[in-house]
């Protein structure tokens, strides 16, 4: 029986349960690998939407000793923020946090985001609805080898 199945046979990751667990949680959860040591940064997903917003004030509200981490906000949508709209949220990430730093990615985001959390240990992704696929950016195929990469980071989900 493995951990994130309940089920003895091979399934994929994420497997049908997990994705299903995601899609019907009616409050967050956050997915988490076997061992984590801390958290240099909290990185919040933004693509505009009302989803994003709500996940970054649940993160914000549920987990106020995270205070002096540093934050990462990664734009995914096509177009950067509108000034007025990313000067609101830094403002209100502001009264929250000590370091906000926006980073764009722009039109393949979650490729990019993907990209970017590989290569980072101490991370801590906030993202809202699971519905558009970007959390399936985490466990992306290997053609050549036939494993599958996954980020060995916390993920928070939240849906609005």
């Amino acid at each position: 029986m493995t951990a994130d199945t309940f089920s003895k046979g091979d399934e994929p990751i994420p497997s049908a349960f997990v994705k299903q667990m995601i899609h019907d949680s009616a409050c967050p959860v956050i997915l988490t690998p076997e061992s984590f040591e801390r958290i240099d940064n909290i990185v919040f997903c933004y693509d505009g939407g009302r989803a994003s917003l709500f996940a970054i004030k649940q993160f914000a509200y549920l987990f106020p000793q995270l205070r002096s981490q540093r934050v990462k906000v990664i734009s995914l949508a096509s177009e950067p923020p509108q000034p007025a709209e990313q000067a609101r949220l830094t403002r209100w990430l502001g009264y929250h946090y000590s370091d906000v730093e926006w980073i764009a990615q722009g039109a393949k985001a979650a490729e990019a985001l993907f990209h970017y959390l590989l290569k980072k240990r101490d991370d801590f992704v906030v993202m809202g609805s699971y519905g558009h696929g970007l959390l399936t950016s985490f466990f992306e195929p290997d053609y050549e080898t036939g494993t599958i990469h996954t980020t060995s980071l916390p993920i928070f989900i939240a849906h609005s």
